[in-house]
């Protein structure tokens, strides 16, 4: 019986402390393991690797045919420079939350909530860009003929469009699970610990 009401007693005293701001913002803010640290990262790969692959792609295409007059190059150039731009915005944003010392609790949830519509709506733009890309895809094979897309143009268009619905949809869960896997955890990891400040 007295056991029972040691462990009673402890219970009660330990929900009564509540860490300090100053240890939750240390854990927020630390370099290795904090969420802000993780996202950073997650933030900065993109903005690095997709000057990249543009590059090798402007290089590699520009030997075979003229990609400065297709529409369709400057339409996914574009793009690329929307999202590299975002990485950069997020970027930003993650280290200025990163580096400052006092932050009241009010704006630092603010910026999680921020951070966490800018994510949203960056799957969005992505998901809408792809449809309007196919969408682009298939004018220019209307108006222009282009001799590399002749084979899929002669497709029946119920075909296209049929493979056109099932690379949305495959695109809309990979995005999803992208999104589940790199962000979703992190933001909920950062505001769980922002709702423990006083």
């Amino acid at each position: 019986m007295e056991l029972d009401d040691l462990k009673e007693q402890w219970k009660r005293s330990t929900e009564n402390i509540k860490p300090s701001n100053n240890n939750i913002m240390q854990l927020i803010q630390n370099k290795s393991t904090g969420p802000l640290e993780k996202l950073k990262q997650r933030f900065k790969k993109p903005m690095v690797l997709l000057p990249l692959v543009v590059s090798m792609l402007i290089i590699n295409l520009s030997r075979r045919h003229d990609i400065f007059s297709d529409g369709l190059f400057w339409f996914y150039i574009g793009i690329c420079l929307v999202v590299i731009s975002y990485f950069f915005y997020s970027y930003r944003m993650v280290s200025k939350m990163q580096v400052m010392d006092e932050m009241v609790k009010a704006n630092l949830e603010k910026q999680v909530q921020t951070l966490e519509n800018s994510i949203k709506k960056r799957i969005v733009f992505i998901r809408v860009m792809a449809v309007l890309f196919i969408v682009l895809m298939e004018i220019l094979m209307y108006y222009q003929q282009e001799p590399s897309f002749a084979k899929w143009y002669a497709q029946p268009l119920l075909l296209r469009l049929s493979c056109y619905i099932f690379l949305v949809v495959l695109f809309y869960f990979f995005t999803r699970s992208v999104k589940n896997k790199r962000y979703t955890k992190l933001i909920t990891n950062l505001k769980e610990l922002v709702s423990q400040m006083q």
